[in-house]
């Protein structure tokens, strides 16, 4: 988000500061604030928020926004992700839910549901390794996400190779699939091929 919109470091610490508060990553516990993980990462409401104040308060402050914006976008716009967070929670948790039942299935069948559902999740604003944390991915269950997820990356990678250089068609691999985020949220039907590669790449083995 700060790199689309071309934000200085002022600006993009203001809005990772109101995204961590947001995510619930600190918490307050006997008067210490205290860092308990990464948090909840579907705060893409209070990231828009932050990124919205900080356009329109950063010609407003002029000299002051070194010393005052980082501090009115962390408590007004981490302040709104707060309130939000159990909502949040309740998404993310459902969403765990919803996985965890594949596991009760029969391997083959739990294996394609799986591989299908962590190539949606990595490139959607969900952290897929927190969700597999969560409910406890392993075995077959684990190389089955794993394999969803390398699925996705050959997809995109492939399908973009002749408008992306060469550097952006590997960060695919070394870095994330996730770099299609926008692209696959702009145009869902996206989806479809890379769920189903994944289909088709589980039954090839």
């Amino acid at each position: 988000m700060s790199y689309l919109l071309k934000f200085n470091l002022i600006q993009s610490g203001s809005i990772t500061a109101a995204a961590m508060i947001a995510s619930g990553a600190f918490q307050v516990k006997n008067g210490q604030i205290i860092l308990s993980g990464s948090g909840d990462v579907i705060i893409a409401l209070t990231i828009f928020f932050a990124a919205f104040l900080v356009k329109f308060l950063t010609p407003k402050l002029g000299s002051y926004t070194v010393l005052l914006l980082p501090l009115i976008v962390a408590v007004v716009a981490g302040g709104v992700g707060q309130f939000m967070l159990p909502y949040t929670k309740m998404v993310t948790g459902a969403v765990g839910q919803t996985i965890g039942t594949l596991t009760n299935f029969q391997p083959l069948v739990m294996g394609m549901l799986m591989g299908i559902a962590f190539a949606a999740l990595i490139v959607s604003q969900i952290f897929s390794v927190g969700i597999a944390m969560t409910i406890g991915v392993e075995g077959i269950a684990s190389g089955s996400a794993n394999l969803g997820i390398t699925a996705c990356a050959f997809t995109l990678a492939i399908m973009s190779s002749k408008v992306n250089g060469f550097g952006t068609t590997i960060a695919h691999f070394i870095g994330t699939p996730k770099i299609q985020m926008a692209n696959m949220l702009k145009n869902p039907r996206l989806f479809l091929p890379v769920c189903g590669y994944c289909w088709i790449s589980w039954c090839n083995l």
